[in-house]
């Protein structure tokens, strides 16, 4: 009964993407997309509630690149060294910083901070203080860092309660009076006014604010190119945040001017001690010279002695100008070891340092603000940073050198100076020893006298300059309070719900259907096989009892399971046309997929048009078609394969009229071999002889092999597909069987088909070019319209919109 499968008759099928489809898979399931929105727009709601609300507010400050320091008001021919143009990136550093910070927290009313509780969260009353706590003493090393709770109680006493631990201290204490916090001793006075809400307290220091405060900080450059700085605070209260940028950008200011001022500071600070050194050397020469005098009665010395003490003098002058000179690159050669700033050079010697020098240190002071500005984008050990270090270490060797050669040459100077003054010294021995003695008090007196008098110069030099000396930072605008909210913003909130919920409910939908494991609707069977589907049989919307004994297609004649019965019916007629009688072998992958269901009602609907069936229950195993209708299993196939009653003997009638039946009989032990047995052909061609459908009921296909024989025998084998419990695996079940026994009769029929799109592929199938298309047809009940064809059809209400719309357009077209 095996014939090769002709080329012409291969199933060309093409299975189209539908959006359609795609629409009413997501629509299938609107009710988990409601229920996202509702929990998603809930939790939205419950986090506005609860989330205290943030607020901005922004200054802006210039930086003045083309700043000069003093040494522009002395020399404005020289460019003061270390002033290089400030970068964006590095005074954002800067403005980060702890001491700028710390210094711009200095300035607020830290000391206290007040709150109020309310029933969901408490909130900062910065600046506005209902009462006055004053902190009489405290001890750093053990004070209380927690909230202190207040309630007033009257006008004269309040309660107060900390914990120590987990346990909780409450205290009654009075206005006014001193009261005791672990670590601190306070005062508390009350404000005229004050209501009974719920306070409490905050005792804080500096480094308590620290973290508040550079969370929120944001610096930025206002416009690419520009030497403006935007500084932003975000905070939840807006007046803190906006005291707190107008403290920091006064706090930089000032650090700018200081670090500007740095080097005329370092000449005063030398200065003052030298003069505080030389001030008792003055006085003391100054006396002795006055007391030589008095004792001697010498009011001036001769000429020539005069005149070899000057020349000693000034070369007194010029060893002290020249060791100054080397004190000074002393401070230079300090300040480029250790500083890893930039380096400002002392005024003293801008004008005596060599040019090299100068582009020296230039080159150095542009290689540590590029260093700055590469530190945002890389870490310290990253190539670019170390190439840098390596040329900066290379920079101050050489710089160091420089100052070195310098010295050797000052020193050479010094040399050459007191060789000089050894000759005059040796010119001034001979001056008779009265005048000699004057003259060296005289001379000792008049070179502290000159020393002095030049370092104050040089002071009040350094003063005006430092003086001079103006910030070359700026504020543009200062911070304003702003009461706009920034976050969280009630709209973007609830939109950002809204995408969430979609987007949790699409991925619930995707996620059912990827770890779906079973087959609901035929394109899922067509994407796996090219074996023709010859019908879709409707799920009865009714429960069935378990034996089966509603014969739906007569008890039901109007239900679309009767018609999708009759529909595969029909399509049995193209299938083995030239046979008289028709064997038909109804089996499927596994139990429980409705194969004996099936049969039973096929069967039914082929007795309706007159034909003559008989119902061969050929499952030995596990059959329970005799509960069905209503009969002993105490004799059937098995009795007649073993040779223990006849054909007369088991062949039954049935209430319906051309039906019979063949029940299997008591389970033996060997069903296999009594199935391929000689006797078993006997029965089917006696049976084929006498009816016109012989409908065999088959064991399990994927769970025993009891049923290939039969297949191989058969003119048509109807293989059972169940929706939604037959797996993906079972639709290739078929082709693999007409593979491999060469059968070109294999048919398909998907039972239980409910219209579920959740489970439904997105894909439709075009047989237009399919051999079957011109043999075969059914409905797939998907999405269908019975118009009042059938008497189980609940239509939804887009299903009535549906009907009204056709009746409309009928009546339209009759009128």
């Amino acid at each position: 009964m095996t014939t090769d499968s002709s080329s012409n008759k291969e199933q060309l099928i093409n299975q189209e993407i539908d959006y359609i489809k795609i629409v009413k898979i997501l629509w299938s399931r609107w009710y988990w997309i409601a229920a996202s929105l509702i929990i998603c727009l809930v939790f939205a709601y419950l986090y506005l509630w609860y989330t205290p609300s943030t607020y901005s507010t922004t200054g802006t400050l210039k930086l003045d690149n083309n700043n000069n320091q003093a040494s522009a008001l002395l020399k404005a021919s020289n460019a003061p060294i270390g002033t290089g143009g400030k970068s964006i990136e590095t005074e954002s550093f800067v403005l980060k910083s702890n001491p700028i910070l710390l210094q711009a927290i200095s300035q607020l009313n830290y000391r206290v901070g007040y709150f109020i509780k309310g029933r969901f969260r408490t909130k900062d009353l910065y600046p506005f203080a209902p009462f006055q706590v004053e902190i009489l003493s405290e001890d750093s090393l053990n004070r209380y860092q927690g909230l202190v709770n207040f309630n007033k109680i009257d006008e004269q006493s309040f309660d107060y309660s900390y914990f120590r631990g987990e346990e909780r201290i409450l205290l009654r204490g009075r206005f006014g009076k001193v009261i005791k916090v672990p670590g601190y001793e306070l005062r508390i006075k009350d404000s005229i006014g004050m209501d009974h809400a719920d306070y409490c307290f905050y005792l804080h220091q500096k480094e308590d604010y620290l973290g508040r405060v550079s969370k929120g900080l944001n610096i930025k450059e206002l416009s690419k190119g520009s030497n403006i700085i935007s500084l932003s605070q975000i905070d939840e209260n807006p007046v803190f945040a906006r005291d707190v940028i107008n403290a920091i950008m006064e706090a930089y200011i000032e650090y700018d001017s200081q670090s500007q001022k740095q080097s005329a500071t370092q000449t005063i600070d030398f200065i003052d001690q030298q003069l505080k050194n030389m001030s008792s050397d003055l006085i003391l020469a100054q006396n002795q010279l006055k007391q030589f005098k008095q004792n001697n009665r010498i009011i001036d010395i001769g000429s020539y002695a005069a005149t070899k003490t000057k020349e000693y003098t000034t070369l007194q002058t010029q060893l002290l100008d020249t060791k100054v000179q080397n004190i000074n690159l002393d401070l230079l050669e300090d300040q480029v070891k250790q500083n890893k700033n930039k380096i400002y050079l002392n005024f003293n010697i801008e004008g005596e340092i060599s040019s090299l020098l100068r582009s020296l240190i230039e080159k150095l002071n542009t290689l540590i603000i590029d260093r700055s500005s590469k530190i945002i984008t890389y870490k310290e050990d990253a190539l670019p940073i170390q190439e840098i270090d390596r040329q900066i270490t290379d920079i101050r060797s050489a710089i160091i050198r420089n100052i070195q050669s310098l010295r050797e040459k000052q020193n050479r100077e010094i040399a050459l100076i007191k060789s000089e003054m050894a000759d005059a010294d040796q010119n001034i021995a001979a001056i008779p020893e009265q005048q000699l003695s004057f003259m060296n008090l005289q001379r000792n007196y008049d070179l502290n006298d000159k020393i002095y008098s030049l370092f104050t110069e040089k002071k009040l030099d350094a003063e005006i300059t430092r003086s001079a000396i103006t910030p070359s930072v700026s504020v543009v605008n200062v911070a304003s309070l702003s009461r706009k909210v920034i976050a969280p913003q009630a709209g973007r909130v609830y939109t950002s719900a809204i995408l969430i919920a979609l987007i949790i409910s699409l991925l619930v939908i995707v996620l059912v259907r990827i770890i779906n494991p079973y087959i609901y609707d035929k394109e899922t069977v067509e994407s796996y096989t090219d074996l023709p589907i010859i019908g879709v049989v409707k799920k009865f919307p009714t429960k069935l009892d378990k034996s089966n004994k509603q014969v739906l297609s007569l008890e039901k004649p109007k239900s679309v399971f009767a018609e999708s019965i009759r529909s595969v019916r029909t399509n049995l007629s193209f299938l083995a046309a030239q046979k008289k009688s028709k064997v038909i072998c109804i089996t499927s992958e596994i139990a429980g997929e409705g194969k004996s269901f099936m049969t039973i009602n096929l069967a039914s609907t082929l007795a309706l048009i007159d034909k003559k069936v008989v119902i061969v229950a050929a499952d030995l195993r596990k059959s329970k078609m005799h509960k069905a209708f209503e009969v002993d299993n105490d004799k059937g196939l098995s009795t007649y394969l073993a040779h223990q009653h006849e054909i007369k003997d088991i062949l039954l009638e049935t209430h319906v009229d051309n039906l019979a039946f063949v029940p299997s009989g008591p389970n033996p032990p060997n069903p296999s071999e009594l199935i391929q047995s000689e006797r078993m052909q006997s029965l089917i061609d006696y049976l084929s002889a006498h009816y016109d459908f012989v409908l065999i009921d088959t064991a399990p296909l994927g769970l025993v092999s009891d049923s290939v024989p039969l297949i191989r025998n058969s003119d048509i084998n109807l293989f059972v597909i169940r929706s939604g419990v037959s797996r993906i695996g079972a639709a290739t079940v078929p082709a693999k069987v007409s593979r491999e026994y060469n059968l070109n009769n294999v048919v398909i029929v998907l039972n239980a088909f409910e219209n579920d799109s959740l489970y439904a592929r997105y894909y439709t199938t075009n047989y237009s070019n399919s051999y079957y298309n011109s043999y075969y047809y059914y409905a797939d009940y998907s999405g269908y319209y019975g118009y009042g064809y059938y008497e189980d059809e609940k239509p939804s209400w887009w299903k009535l919109i549906s009907r009204l719309k056709y009746q409309l357009k009928k009546r339209k077209e009759s009128d």
